[in-house]
């Protein structure tokens, strides 16, 4: 039963680093994208 518990933090744990990068790697986007813009 612990063995399960463990598995499920695992997951959870990794599911919000990626949704963490995911989101640094839209707002480095974004903000790129609006200096783009600017120039032009």
């Amino acid at each position: 039963m612990s063995k399960k518990q463990d598995t499920n933090d695992n997951l959870k744990g990794t599911f919000y680093l990626s949704m963490t990068i995911g989101v640094i790697i839209v707002a480095v986007w974004a903000s790129c994208f609006a200096i783009f813009m600017d120039r032009f």
